[in-house]
């Protein structure tokens, strides 16, 4: 077995505060190993769960559909405010 990070050797390979390292173990967000009162980290599960985390790229046609999709979107309903509160919602 390899050897287990701790959370400070985990900050330096994330770049993250130690903080929010023991706050994610804390919700259960981040893979860990409880031993006793310490907490450790295994570098290949975290490398597996980093790589799961990332965000694919979009092709320039998803994206140019996406941004169509959130302008017709919001054109569909225009609130009628009166005084800072709606009063009716019309639909274009």
């Amino acid at each position: 077995m390899e050897k287990l990070l701790t959370p400070q050797e985990l900050n330096q390979l994330l770049s993250v505060p130690v903080s929010t390292i023991y706050y994610w173990t804390h919700i259960e967000y981040i893979p860990h190993i409880k031993i006793g009162r310490h907490v450790r980290f295994n570098r290949e599960t975290i490398l597996k769960w980093l790589s799961e985390k990332e965000v694919k790229a979009r092709t320039v046609k998803d994206i140019s559909s996406n941004l169509l999709h959130h302008r017709i979107r919001k054109k569909a309903y225009q609130p009628q405010l009166r005084d800072g509160q709606v009063i009716s919602v019309n639909r274009s």
